[in-house]
């Protein structure tokens, strides 16, 4: 081996191990989203009893609702039905049940569902509340299709 070839191999190990180094240092997220919040700083030590970053994925917004004992039995997942939107969307927003908790609340007489909001277009914010409007549930695709209709406000 030439003088210019242990050069090269000597480059190349050194590059490899400032990449396997690099690549200790580096932090990923295991989904794509918006930095929301940074709890420590670059540069210092990761201190692993407190997160590094907090990070939202807002393509699809998650909501718990606690809805009356009345509807228990009449929401299931899959099924979807309108929510009004707080400030600041002011609007009704089509959700879908992914889960409907089999527990029921006596003391205030509700049960827990969580739903998603599609946000696929990324133009609805992260952290609005929500209120379900009426009893209605959606369950045929004709329904789903249906453009949404303006908020009472």
């Amino acid at each position: 081996m030439t003088i210019e070839q242990e050069s090269q191999a000597r480059a190349q190990a050194n590059l490899e191990r400032a990449l396997a180094e690099l690549d200790e240092y580096t932090i990923r997220a295991p989904f794509d989203g918006d930095v929301v919040q940074v709890h420590q700083q670059p540069g210092a030590t990761v201190d692993r009893t407190i997160p590094v970053v907090t990070i939202a994925e807002r393509k699809s917004l998650h909501v718990q609702l606690n809805l009356p004992l009345a509807e228990f039995g009449t929401v299931t997942p899959g099924s979807e039905f309108l929510v009004q939107a707080d400030d600041p969307v002011k609007r009704s927003l089509r959700a879908r049940v992914r889960s409907v908790s089999p527990y029921t609340n006596s003391a205030s007489r509700t049960f827990r569902v969580e739903l998603e909001i599609d946000n696929s277009d990324e133009r609805l914010p992260a952290g609005f509340t929500v209120r379900k409007e009426g009893p209605t549930v959606f369950s045929d695709v004709a329904d789903r299709r249906e453009p949404l209709k303006s908020g009472r406000r």
